[in-house]
């Protein structure tokens, strides 16, 4: 059985583009109809997972789309910098200039080579491997906070000195 991967995680979606770039190494004239569909459908799918890692990675799915519950524990592993910022933005930029959008004739931009389409992968796949690092890391010293502060005991001589 063959699995949607848009319905699957972030790792299945990047898989698969990973594999429809490397196909399309293939095709010899970029200039065609059948290459353009090709393309503006893979940034389509790629502009698409940019917005699941902002549930999955970013957001550590503290909120998902169509889930009642909000996972407040989960913000523990959140951390967003300007770097995450800028990264997500242009990513999207560049993903919705390829995709989605009927493109004027004077914008004109030539069509990205399947190279072109990995190296916009990767993008996200560093950055999804990157912030998780950087979860793990939030989530370990927030864990911290959960924990309550332990009173000791201090035995001076014979006598034994306690808080109740």
């Amino acid at each position: 059985m063959i699995r949607e991967p848009w319905i699957a995680d972030l790792n299945a979606r990047i898989e698969t583009l990973r594999m429809r770039a490397k196909e399309l190494k293939a095709v010899i004239d970029l200039d065609t109809d059948e290459y353009r569909r090709q393309a503006k459908d893979f940034y389509s799918d790629l502009r698409e997972s940019w917005e699941r890692a902002v549930e999955e990675v970013v957001f550590a799915k503290t909120v998902v789309r169509f889930v009642r519950d909000v996972m407040t524990g989960r913000l523990k592993e959140v951390t967003v910098t300007d770097e995450d910022y800028r990264t997500i933005f242009f990513a999207m930029k560049r993903a919705s200039e390829r995709s989605g959008h009927d493109m004027s004739a004077g914008r004109d931009i030539p069509q990205p080579s399947p190279n072109e389409m990995e190296a916009d992968l990767k993008v996200l796949d560093d950055f999804r491997i990157e912030l998780g690092k950087r979860r793990k890391a939030a989530s370990a010293k927030r864990s911290a906070i959960e924990n309550p502060v332990v009173a000791m005991l201090l035995q001076l001589g014979s006598s034994r000195i306690g808080f109740s």
